[in-house]
């Protein structure tokens, strides 16, 4: 073999630069191409989204979507994913991908077998839907993936949004275009961004279009007010739908929830029996108010929630005589079969459509009717009453976080209108915790924990108070100790079936609660459930920031120290006060070998302009601090 020279191989390692440059340059899919300007606070890049939208007469539409997605960082792994699903209105045609790597060069393109069908039927759920899904994953990052997408919707009520752009997510290039025929009624709205839909009529076919270019990554924030952590998108509406022989007007509020209410109308007749059984439950009641606990009770007590997803079953609640005989119901049926136990007492109630998550939920404009609802709860007009109808644990009258404060459309037979849903005040979201923590002077401690919370903060606990599974339980509560639990000696919940109550009492010990370092002995204040509002730097910030959270707290700590020790050291009483936090903190002097620590937190809801967010940060870091206080013990050493 001819021996190559050192010219020649440096002037190969040269050309094959060269060469690889050029491609990289001409490359859509390689990291190489995206500018400096993209990268930065990107967890992700967008080289191109081509979505396509095309509507017909008859009420269906084809969705095509193309996109291409540089992932830069494991922050950004979800989108290497591409979901689908298919139903009795929606179908599936095209769904395909392909995986690059950081050079852009093809690693490999999906086949059939790598697109996962999940059929989501369960002991929990009826439904026609399946789910698919394909997964593109690389080791290594970055990696681009290219999907492709194909649907067709044959009858629908909710049209496609153009989703600009996410937080960590730059946009090289997205496009939108919806078809739609010359006379369909349309309402869009922009939400976050300037960008408006361009439209032209060709033909007989209206045609809506939007592009955007380089658009730079916005910042992944702490405590944005924005629903889904979504950055702008312009939201598209039907004037009219249709669902198998059900139109639909939705131009307004008022349209909607009258297309909903005739969807679900006259379904809520009873069998002569069970009016019996409804008329018998209620015939002590002296009150309205009484016959519908009466009523709520019976109905948590005999059936149970089952998500159901047949036919229009997504909108449409089954009879009330499928409840009847079932013994169980998805959201709507079961609030429909309430509110038919309630019409044979004479008593009105309304469905009410609503969003429900325990984070977060869609901010809805009295001006743009688009129904983003996925639950379905009841009121009661006459006594202002709202019923949470799946759960077999929630008090009369009583919506926990799910839906809490949530905007909802009331389906009355004059139509939608749209409401909030009740949300409870500050003061009755409480929780008052009473310790005691018996420390040694290695500074073990066994403590005693009493607890009760109110409102909003005892959801939790209380389906605590029902878990089976006591591992789970158990790790529920751990995990907001700030300690580590070496043993439990008792750990119970209770909950008020009537009211929003809950209870737990525990026993247990924690390793290394206070330091030891020579003779003396350092104890945190503190140190279960501490103050954990924190704020992390930032300097450039760009978003509103908001805090929901409405409560108060009240601690009262007994610290039963070893005998032969005094306090060397003790924090000063804190007060700090701010428009959305009450902080004060008091610490009494040592009596009977015990020290009494008293700790109050009013948190209030905020919602401030970026130039606010330092001094809240050094608010909170001052809080922090001043939770973080210790009594300093020291050994006695007088004869």
């Amino acid at each position: 073999m001819k021996k190559m020279s050192i010219l020649s191989i440096l002037t190969t390692a040269a050309l094959s630069l060269t060469t690889g440059l050029i491609f990289a340059q001409n490359n859509l899919y390689s990291s190489l191409t995206i500018p400096l300007s993209l990268r930065e606070n990107a967890t992700h890049v967008v080289r191109l989204r081509d979505t396509k939208i095309e509507v017909d007469d008859d009420y269906s539409m084809v969705v095509k979507e193309k996109v291409i997605i540089t992932l830069l960082s494991n922050d950004a792994g979800s989108y290497s994913y591409l979901f689908s699903y298919d139903d009795k209105f929606r179908t599936t045609k095209k769904m395909e991908g392909r995986l690059y790597d950081a050079a852009g060069q093809l690693i490999r393109e999906s086949g059939k077998s790598d697109i996962v069908a999940v059929s989501t039927d369960s002991d929990g759920e009826l439904t026609q839907r399946k789910t698919k899904y394909l997964h593109l994953p690389n080791a290594t990052f970055p990696f681009t993936v290219e999907f492709y997408l194909e649907t067709k919707q044959e009858q629908f009520f909710l049209l496609p949004s153009f989703e600009i752009q996410h937080f960590g997510e730059a946009v090289e290039e997205a496009r939108f275009h919806l078809i739609t025929p010359a006379n369909y009624g349309l309402r869009w709205k922009a939400n976050n961004t300037a960008l408006q839909l361009q439209s032209t009529l060709e033909k007989a076919e209206k045609h809506w279009t939007a592009t955007v270019k380089n658009l730079p990554a916005p910042q992944k924030e702490s405590y944005t007010p924005f629903f889904s952590r979504l950055y702008a998108e312009i939201s598209l509406a039907p004037d009219r739908v249709k669902m198998e022989d059900n139109m639909g007007d939705m131009r307004d509020w008022s349209t909607t929830g009258a297309f909903y209410y005739n969807l679900n109308n006259n379904r809520d007749a009873l069998s002569p029996a069970m009016q019996a059984t409804v008329q018998q439950l209620t015939a002590a009641a002296r009150t309205n108010r009484e016959k519908i606990a009466a009523l709520y009770t019976y109905l948590q007590q005999n059936y149970r929630y089952v998500s159901i997803q047949l036919g229009i079953g997504g909108i449409q609640t089954l009879p009330a005589s499928f409840v009847e005989q079932k013994k169980y119901g998805d959201c709507k049926a079961l609030t429909n079969y309430m509110k038919a136990m309630l019409k044979v007492v004479g008593i009105p109630a309304y469905q009410a459509l609503i969003y429900g998550d325990d984070e977060e939920f869609p901010a809805l404009s009295e001006d743009f009717s688009r129904p983003l609802f996925n639950h379905v709860v009841l009121y009661i007009p006459g006594e202002d009453m709202w019923l949470e109808c799946t759960s077999q644990q929630a008090p009369l009258g009583y919506l926990g976080g799910f839906t809490a404060g949530h905007p909802s459309l009331l389906l009355t037979p004059e139509g939608g209108k749209l409401v909030q849903a009740p949300l409870p005040p500050a003061d009755a979201n409480q929780r008052h915790m009473r310790l005691l923590i018996d420390i040694d002077a290695e500074g073990n401690g066994k403590v005693g924990t009493q607890v009760h919370y109110s409102g909003l903060l005892h959801d939790m606990y209380r389906y605590c108070s029902v878990e089976k599974d006591a591992a789970k339980r158990d790790a529920t509560f751990s995990k907001s100790l700030g300690v580590s639990v070496k043993d439990y000696q008792k750990l119970a919940f209770n909950a008020d079936p009537n009211a929003p109550l809950a209870s737990i009492v525990a026993d247990y010990e924690t390793r290394n609660y206070a330091k030891v370092s020579g003779k003396r002995l350092f104890i945190p204040v503190n140190k279960i459930k501490p103050f954990d509002l924190a704020l992390p730097v930032d300097s450039l910030r760009q978003h509103p920031l908001q805090f929901t959270e409405a409560n108060i707290i009240r601690d009262t700590v007994v610290f039963k120290v070893p005998a032969g020790y005094k306090v060397e050291n003790a924090p000063a009483p804190t007060h700090i006060s701010a428009e959305f936090v009450e902080y004060d903190l008091s610490i009494g002097p040592l009596v009977n070998q015990e020290i009494v620590a008293v700790r109050t937190v009013q948190h209030k809801p905020l919602l401030a302009q970026p130039e606010q967010y330092q001094d809240i940060r050094k608010v909170l870091l001052n809080i922090k601090k001043a939770d973080g206080a210790q009594i300093v013990l020291v050994k006695d050493s007088s004869p």
